[in-house]
Order: C-alpha cells, then structure tokens, then sequence
C-alpha cells in the first residue's frame, strides 16, 4: 500500500498532461493576443471621445469655437488629437492631449457602412451635413459648428447651407483591422460605435 502510494505518474501520464496544457495554450494565446488589441482601440477611441468632451465644455467656458486636431505619428511622434486652443493647428503644451497606441491609427475614411452609422446617432428626419474623417468644431454654445470667414473675422456656424452639422472621426487597429468610430450628432451627443467586418454593420457601444 505505502509503495504504490509513492509510485507517482508514468512517463505517458506526463505527456498527456502536457498535450492538454499545450492545446489549451494554443487556443488561448490568439484569443488573449486579439482581446489586447481591442481593447488598444477602445481604449484609443474612449480617450478621443473624452477629449471632444473636454474641448466641448471648454468652448462654453471661455466662450470661443475651438477644434480638436489630430495628428498622424511621424518620426518619434505617436498618434495623438489635441484641443487647439490657439487656432493655429500647431500643438502648445497648454492644449489637451492624448495619445493612442502605435498600433491604433486615426483615419479619415471608413470601412463601409456609413448609412448604417448615420441611422443610429443622427436624428429620424434630420438632414445634417456629416463631416466624415474630419475633425470636430465647437461652437461657443457647445454644439458642432463648421468655421466660416466673414472679412476679416471667423466665426463657427452650427448650420452649414442652412442645415446642422455632426462628424464622425474613424479609428483603425492595424495589427487586427478592428474599426471604431467616434461620432457627434447636431446636439452634440458624442458616442462610440464599433465595427463588424462579417456583417458591415457598426453597433453602439453606449
């Protein structure tokens, strides 16, 4: 009794143990490695989504029309969307910014789907110019605006040829080919929605 209590396991008993482990490894890395990657494009979008927020309440507070400007990496600059509060596209250190994964990439044109998108965050019967792959303007009242030049003066216009306007700003994960959008509807409701390749529809995610 005490012998075969101490005997432990056989070579085969081994082997299958670590066959199991191994299948299961082999399951789970590509689940675990695609999980991380979108989690890096919620991540990207929810902090743009954010910042558009920021420079929304901004714009009430000291009564201008500011843009959010983002930037495409070059050499040893990630990609990144700032509040330019100094209207002059360039990036001081007292503007808002974040920055995304190297791997998340904004882009000013989508994978398909825009009517899908339209349909769920502008208004029924809403005829509103949507500024697609552009950045987005507000007005000193917190709503999006399109800039106008008036002589000498600029001014953000919430009515673009007499109809309001609302944008979408795309995000892609490279290494995935993952899709999520940031939109903001005339009454500046700012929403994430997320992409599926199968059905080309987009869903949203609050």
């Amino acid at each position: 009794m005490s012998r075969n209590r101490m005997k432990g396991f056989s070579l085969v008993e081994l082997l299958v143990v670590v066959l199991i482990a191994l299948i299961i490894v082999a399951y789970a890395v590509p689940s675990a490695v695609r999980m991380t990657h979108k989690m890096k494009l919620k991540s990207a979008a929810g902090e743009y989504q954010n910042l558009l927020q920021q420079a929304r309440v901004r714009a009430v507070q000291d009564d201008q029309f500011y843009q959010t400007v983002v930037q495409n990496a070059t050499v040893g600059t990630p990609n990144s969307a700032f509040i330019d509060l100094q209207k002059n596209g360039i990036y001081v250190a007292a503007d808002p910014m974040v920055s995304f994964d190297a791997e998340v990439v904004p882009s000013t044109v989508g994978p398909g789907g825009l009517a899908n998108l339209e349909g769920q965050f502008l208004p029924a019967g809403t005829f509103a110019v949507v500024q697609a792959g552009q950045t987005p303007f507000f007005s000193p009242r917190g709503l999006p605006c399109r800039p106008t030049v008036i002589g000498l003066y600029t001014t953000c216009n919430t009515m673009n040829s007499g109809q309001p306007s609302a944008y979408i700003t795309y995000f892609q994960n490279l290494a995935s080919n993952d899709w999520m959008a940031v939109t903001v509807s005339p009454a500046a409701r700012i929403r994430l929605f997320t992409y599926d390749n199968t059905t080309s529809t987009w869903t949203a995610m609050d």
